[in-house]
């Protein structure tokens, strides 16, 4: 591998991802995050004299936001997953499975996967595009052993390739010498132990990552990096771990400075990020800009691009290897996802934020009319009242005439009835461009439909536009995150591991992670539609089934299949703990009897022979 060429290379990339981020992506995080979090300062742009009289806002993007992310994580952690994996064959199905539970351990027992998760949702959803990072993580610790070991235990330790041999010295035994006991030998070795071989996801946050403008995804630019600030201390930690040139770190150490300078956005993210330099006198201390890159370089100089991890800090090369992952391992979460590039015009933020203005105007106007409503005013004859009383709220004003010719009460105005209707207005707006109905919230006003019918209306297009995005969400970040997983577990998971997950103990290995796997996934379960099938699951087994089990259109196989579904639907995991799989049989026959002609008979309703009840054989109560 040629250093200097890969060096020139990821420089070029890093000026070409920097210029891109600075003129086309800071500015709109900028002011993304402001609208998020409704920043005083950029009301304080926008109506200046409003801001005099007071700092009322509103804050309709965080509460949109804040009204979708419980659906988006449930459809994902609830107990019907939209994702899931299968096997390309039939016989691939239970391995499939176990996969699945597997992932399912990694990422909520060994990464907190809720959290992380969380704070990737909320980044797509208020900035448009949420970053994660996916990494194998695997760390070892050295154990010393020294024991006296006959030659059969030798050869196991010396085939055991986790184990360097430190010394050995043959024991002198009488016993052995003549014969009547195997020989003995004082070993000393280390024994190599895995402490931590798994993977890890992070959220990383947009203003941290930069990427060239060639591409739809960020799997697919031409290269990708995570821009960090770490300390020298860090960098030589890493430097005896092997993972980066010592040499360059030590002139990294010499040229690093206490004094970075901090972005715009930076600074709103972090107000505190200008007094982290105070205090950092010692070296060890001291921080570096660095750019871990994902690119595609002609390593071998065979006019092919090869995927390569290079590192790069104060134009000075760390780090350079082959890629293992094959790509960059970071996955973009875009709800409304431009087809063409990574950075989109147009997010939530873009369609609620002048609402929000509006909004946040029209209320503090409000407020100081309500202000002024309560607070008496009137023209005073400054030549016939003593203004210095006045002002000073005296119990005795001095007049030097009628009092009643030297005040004139300013009559006020009040209320504009018309601002609630524009706040109504406003909300509708918001109800009619984003997935947000307040009969989800469990609020009532008086211009929404109250019929049966017209909240399902409403209730069904809400449901849409949420399931919308978690349809892009799972057709994007999430399925190539899942498929990332397994490609992780099929190359580094060596070794067998037991896991613990709802009460169920599993064992894997690594052939259970052999062969091919597809993930399927089904957005409809995700949002709403979980209760609306709750509630027809629930029907069908209360009213319908009774009348179908009359009529011979329904066994209490179908009953039982139903029931095991609803629990599944409510979150029971273990259904078939509660119900049984199949319909039993009694003395070679099914539930129902046999009628003349041999055939088995439905079970009915009533006291009958096989009758579904509590006189019928084997019957279940209804």
């Amino acid at each position: 591998m040629d250093k200097n060429k890969i060096l020139t290379t990821a420089k070029a990339d890093i000026k070409w991802a920097d210029d891109y981020y600075k003129e086309h992506i800071e500015q709109d995080l900028l002011r993304r995050y402001e609208v998020y979090y409704s920043s005083r300062e950029r009301y304080r742009k926008l109506y200046p004299k409003l801001s005099e009289k007071n700092e009322m806002r509103t804050f309709d993007t965080w509460s949109a936001i804040e009204w979708m992310l419980p659906n988006q994580l449930k459809a994902f952690f609830g107990s019907n997953r939209i994702i899931s994996i299968s096997g390309v064959g039939s016989e691939d199905a239970e391995r499939a499975e176990r996969i699945m539970k597997l992932i399912q351990w990694q990422l909520t027992v060994k990464n907190t996967g809720y959290r992380i998760f969380k704070s990737w949702f909320g980044d797509a959803l208020s900035t448009n595009l949420g970053v994660m990072k996916c990494y194998w993580k695997r760390e070892t610790e050295t154990v010393p052993h020294q024991e006296v070991l006959d030659q059969q235990t030798l050869v196991g330790v010396l085939q055991d390739k986790n184990n360097r041999i430190i010394s050995s010295e043959p024991v002198p035994d009488i016993m052995s010498i003549l014969g009547f006991a195997p020989a003995k030998v004082d070993v000393s070795w280390e024994e190599e132990k895995v402490t931590t071989n798994q993977p890890v996801i992070e959220s990383v946050r947009p203003s941290d990552i930069r990427f060239t403008p060639d591409g739809r995804t960020l799997g697919e630019c031409s290269m990708v990096a995570h821009r960090k600030v770490v300390t020298v201390d860090q960098l030589r930690r890493d430097a005896k771990r092997g993972l980066y040139d010592p040499e360059v770190v030590e002139e990294l150490a010499m040229e690093a400075t206490d004094q970075l300078d901090p972005s715009e956005l930076e600074k709103f993210l972090n107000p505190a990020v200008e007094e982290l330099d105070k205090g950092k006198s010692e070296r060890a201390r001291m921080r570096v800009i660095l750019y871990e890159c994902y690119l595609k370089s002609d390593i071998d100089d065979d006019g092919l691009l090869e995927d390569a991890i290079v590192t790069v800090a104060n134009d000075k090369l760390l780090r350079a290897v082959e890629n293992p992952y094959g790509r960059a391992p970071f996955f973009d979460l875009v709800p409304f996802w431009d087809s063409y590039q990574v950075w989109g015009k147009m997010g939530l933020t873009e369609i609620i934020q002048d609402t929000q203005d509006s909004h946040t105007a029209l209320l503090r106007q409000m407020l100081v009319s309500l202000g002024l409503s309560n607070q008496y005013r009137a023209v005073v004859d400054s030549s016939t009242i003593e203004l210095g009383d006045l002002i000073d709220d005296n119990m005795f004003i001095r007049s030097k005439g009628n009092p009643q010719n030297a005040f004139l009460p300013l009559p006020h105005p009040g209320l504009n009835s018309q601002n609630f209707q524009f706040f109504e207005y406003l909300k509708g707006l918001l109800e009619e461009w984003t997935p947000i109905t307040r009969y989800n919230q469990g609020l009532d006003a008086s211009s929404l439909n109250k019929t049966a019918t017209g909240i399902n209306m409403i209730m069904t297009a809400s449901q849409q536009r949420q399931e919308e995005i978690v349809r892009n969400f799972a057709e994007t970040g999430i399925r190539d995150l899942f498929r990332f997983l397994i490609q992780l577990n099929q190359r580094y998971l060596d070794q067998e591991q037991i896991v613990r997950l709802q009460n169920e103990v599993l064992e894997f290995s690594p052939d259970d992670l052999a062969g091919d796997f597809d993930l399927s996934v089904d957005a409809s379960s995700g949002v709403g539609a979980i209760d609306a099938k709750v509630q027809v699951l629930t029907s069908y087994m209360r009213e319908m089934f009774p009348a179908a089990m009359q009529l011979g259109a329904a066994t209490v196989e179908q009953f039982i299949m139903a029931g095991r579904k609803l629990l599944q639907l409510m979150g029971i995991e273990d259904a078939d703990k509660y119900l049984i799989q199949q319909m039993p049989q009694m003395g070679g026959m099914p539930i129902g009897g046999a009628g003349p002609d041999g055939a088995p008979l439905p079970p009915v309703l009533g006291g009958g022979p096989g009758a579904v009840g509590a006189g019928g054989a084997g019957g279940i109560p209804m």
